[in-house]
């Protein structure tokens, strides 16, 4: 029968734990003689082992086919996550977190001590924290090159921030960051809203739309060359600002 289907969530997308809800509708080309169709099903997303509850001494590294979650524990050294997958809830990391062509990265409410990077992941990027408990990165932090949506939300960063080269959309809401922040190359929409950077801030070479509002940057910045839509009010610059090319 000649039609589109269209996906909820769409067709690819890496499932976050716990029960997902999918959903698929069927436009049929011939709408004179058939009708639309839909159809739902829900599963559950778990982890290859039971969640780390308590302290970890040493590091800890995630492989190919591996689903780790940490909740609320402790872990004494470095993690690394290659090809699988990672979710934190709750968790102190006293070490560096790496992630390369990770199936999925997510950090919520999680304090790390050494720096963040991931690069290349399947699924989404999830480092939020909360209005009451915000996560807390004692270093730096950078995200490249990643498939699908990047979220970075209510998290206290003590180094630099570089989130760049990422489709899927990214959002950078409700931040404190130190050190400078670099926002650029990143397809599918960026939103930068009420974040406070002591650092300078480059947001650049963005498509899909970018909204800049409601934040306050003690150096300078310079916001050139985004495209798809923009939006830019209610900010607070002290140092110099360079506002070009935006479309």
């Amino acid at each position: 029968m000649p039609g589109t289907f269209s996906y909820d969530p769409p067709a690819g997308t890496v499932l976050q734990p716990g029960t997902e809800a999918l959903s698929v509708t069927f436009t049929p080309a011939d709408s004179t003689d058939y009708t639309t169709a839909t159809a739902s099903a829900n599963i559950d997303v778990g982890f290859t082992r039971p969640c780390i509850t308590t302290t970890v001494n040493g590091s800890l590294k995630i492989s190919k086919g591996e689903s780790v979650c940490i909740r609320g524990a402790r872990v004494n050294g470095s993690v690394a996550v290659s090809g699988g997958a990672l979710w934190a809830s709750g968790a102190s990391l006293h070490g560096s977190l790496s992630a390369s062509g990770a199936m999925a990265l997510t950090l919520l409410s999680t304090s790390v001590t050494g720096s963040v990077s991931a690069s290349s992941t399947a699924g989404p990027v999830i480092i939020e924290g909360t209005a009451t408990t915000p996560g807390t990165l004692r270093g730096s932090v950078s995200i490249t090159s990643g498939n699908q949506a990047v979220s970075f939300e209510h998290e206290s960063v003590r180094g630099s921030v570089s989130i760049t080269a990422n489709r899927g959309g990214t959002n950078f809401s409700s931040d404190n960051v130190t050190g400078p922040v670099n926002l650029s190359g990143n397809s599918g929409g960026l939103v930068v809203n009420a974040s406070t950077v002591l650092g300078s801030v480059s947001v650049t070479a963005n498509t899909g739309g970018t909204a800049f509002t409601d934040n306050v940057v003690s150096g300078s910045l310079a916001i050139i060359d985004n495209s798809g839509g923009f939006e830019y009010s209610g900010n607070t610059v002290k140092g110099s600002v360079t506002n070009l090319g935006n479309t």
